[in-house]
C-alpha cells in the first residue's frame, strides 16, 4: 500500500515526492557532480528550495541512482515500510495502528525517511541509516536500547561521510550553507506550548521518554511524517489507536489553517503549535502514566556486571 501511495503521488498531485531530490543527488554523485549546485530554484532539478539533506543520505541510497526516479522511490518506500512493519511487530501487534495514521500515510506519500529511521529503534543493524537524516536520527540514537545500535550508527555514519567527502570534498560546507536558508524548521520545544514537552524528563529512565525529548530539541520541519517515531511511545493497542486518531485530526486542522492564513511564517508557527498539541503532548502524557524505571542503556548494565566481580575480588 505504501509503495502504491508514493507511486500515485505525482499522478494525483502533480508533484514529485520528497525522495526525488535524494534520488537525483545520488544520480549526480554517480556522475561525479555536486548535487548542491544542481538542486533548487531554476536549476537542473527544479525545486522551490535548495537541497537540505546531508550528502550522507545520497550515499546511503547510491545504488538506487541507477534506477528511474519513479522506480527508485517505490523501491525505497517499499523496503522502508516492510522493515518498519517487521520491526514494530517483533513483540506484538499493538503498534500496527500507526500504519493507518496520517503520519505514516504522509511519510509514504512523500517518500520520507521516518519509517526507516523508526525501524532502527528495534533493528540495531540499521543504525547506519540515522546519518541520512541526522536531526530525526539523533532522537533514535538518544533512545538506543543497545550498544549495537550505537556502533552501527557511528561506524555507518563515518563510512557514509567519508564516501561523500571522497566524491564531493566540499559537501559539509555546502550542506551547512543550504540549511542556513531553511526558514521552516524549528525545535518543537521552542514552538508555542512546546516547553511542556520537557515534563517527559520526569521519566528519563525510559527510552521512549529520551526519544521524545531528543526529537523535541532538534530543529526539523515539524510536519506529520516526522512525528512517526512518537508512535514508539504507545505501549498498548488502545494507546496506538487513540494516538493515531488524535494525530490524524491534525491533518484536518492543517487544512483549516491553510484556508485562513495570509502569511507563510504565521502559518508555520500555527502548524508547529498544532503538532505540539496533537502529537508531542499526547505522547508525553502516555509516558508520564508509567513509572520511571527500566530502559537504561544495556551497555551501562554490562559495564556494571563486569565491575562488580572485580570489586568483589
Amino acid at each position: 500500500m505504501a509503495a502504491l501511495l508514493v507511486y500515485l503521488e505525482p499522478i494525483v498531485s502533480g508533484e514529485a515526492s520528497d525522495f526525488g531530490q535524494v534520488w537525483f543527488s545520488a544520480k549526480a554523485l554517480l556522475q561525479g557532480r555536486n548535487p548542491y549546485d544542481l538542486i533548487g530554484p531554476g536549476r537542473e532539478y527544479p525545486l522551490d528550495f535548495v537541497f537540505f539533506y546531508p550528502l550522507t543520505s545520497s550515499v546511503a541510497i547510491l545504488p538506487l541512482g541507477f534506477l528511474s526516479e519513479s522506480a527508485a522511490t517505490v523501491v525505497f518506500v517499499w523496503i522502508s515500510s516492510a522493515l518498519l512493519g517487521w520491526a514494530v511487530t517483533h513483540d506484538g501487534w499493538h503498534r500496527v495502528p500507526m500504519f493507518v495514521s496520517g503520519a505514516f500515510l504522509m511519510a509514504a506519500r512523500r517518500g520520507q525517511w521516518s519509517p526507516l529511521l523508526t525501524a532502527t529503534y528495534f533493528l540495531p543493524w540499521l543504525g547506519w541509516a540515522l546519518a541520512a537524516k541526522p536531526n530525526i536520527g539523533f532522537a533514535i540514537f538518544a533512545a538506543a536500547r543497545s550498544v549495537v545500535t550505537l556502533k552501527f550508527a557511528i561506524a555507518g555514519g563515518l563510512v557514509l561521510a567519508l564516501v561523500a567527502f571522497a566524491i564531493v570534498p566540499t559537501w559539509l560546507g555546502d550542506w551547512v550553507a543550504a540549511t542556513s536558508q531553511a526558514r521552516h524548521t524549528q525545535a518543537p520545544v521552542l514552538a508555542r506550548g512546546g516547553f511542556v514537552i520537557l515534563l517527559v524528563l520526569l521519566r528519563w529512565r525510559r527510552p521512549e521518554a529520551r526519544l521524545i525529548v531528543a526529537l523535541a530539541c532538534v530543529p526539523h520541519s515539524m510536519y506529520w511524517y516526522d512525528i512517526l517515531p512518537l508512535f514508539l511511545a504507545a505501549s498498548t493497542f488502545r494507546e496506538s489507536v487513540v494516538f493515531a486518531l488524535i494525530t490524524t485530526t491534525g491533518l484536518a486542522l492543517e487544512q483549516i489553517l491553510i484556508a485562513r492564513s495570509t502569511d507563510v511564517m504565521t502559518l508555520y508557527a500555527d502548524f508547529n503549535a498544532v503538532i505540539v498539541a496533537v502529537a508531542y503532548l499526547p505522547a508525553v502524557m502516555m509516558v508520564l502514566r508509567r513509572p520511571n524505571e527500566g530502559g537504561l542503556p544495556s551497555w551501562r548494565g554490562k559495564r556494571k556486571q563486569v565491575d562488580q566481580p572485580a570489586a568483589a575480588a
